[in-house]
């Protein structure tokens, strides 16, 4: 790895942060503001809360994801059920995505400047919010919170460890097999019975 792409990469990491760092300061603006809407007897209250506690959740989903990894340590046949699943499609729901829906969910904080102006300064941080978002997915790098850890990860950080395992099957298949023998066919096999094995 040249020196260049490795400042790329670390640059990109404390991107990566900043973006976290931002949201998660968006949400707790949007919190202060919703309320103190609330407070004033404003609609436009009620919906700031809401997108805070939307916002909330995704800006903080990163932390969430590293329980979900060590309880899939702990239990690996979780994997397969419904809720893991629904997790991995909430993760999906980053960069690009999450920008588009940040722009979408901030429109209503610039419609009544002359009632509620600290919604403006909320709208404004919830757009820049999106814009990271953004520019982090033109730099084209992915996360690591995203499906293929929860579905892919072995918690083995020790790589030649599992080709050891690889290198010591094949020289169980090695031992027992010769190549030059012919495989021992069934006669009692009928042209149906592999029928029904291929179509399995």
């Amino acid at each position: 790895m040249s020196p260049r792409s490795l400042q790329c990469t670390q640059c990109m990491e404390y991107f990566m942060w900043v973006c976290r760092i931002w949201g998660v300061m968006t949400a707790v603006g949007l919190w202060g503001v919703g309320v103190e809407t609330c407070f004033r007897m404003e609609p436009l209250g009620v919906y700031l809360v809401c997108i805070a506690a939307v916002m909330s959740f995704l800006e903080t989903i990163f932390m969430f994801h590293y329980c979900v990894l060590a309880c899939l340590q702990q239990d690996p046949q979780m994997r397969h059920t419904c809720g893991i699943k629904t997790w991995g499609i909430l993760l999906k729901l980053d960069n690009w995505k999450k920008g588009i829906l940040y722009i979408v969910i901030c429109v209503p904080c610039f419609v009544q400047p002359h009632k509620v102006w600290m919604a403006i300064i909320s709208g404004i941080m919830v757009v820049i919010t999106a814009l990271f978002y953004f520019l982090k997915t033109i730099q084209g790098r992915e996360e690591d919170l995203n499906i293929s850890s929860i579905e892919n990860e072995t918690y083995d950080r020790s790589p030649h460890l599992r080709f050891e395992v690889i290198e010591d099957i094949d020289d169980v298949f090695d031992d027992n097999f010769d190549s030059n023998d012919p495989l021992p066919l069934s006669t009692d096999e009928t042209l149906a019975e592999q029928e029904e094995i291929m179509d399995v």
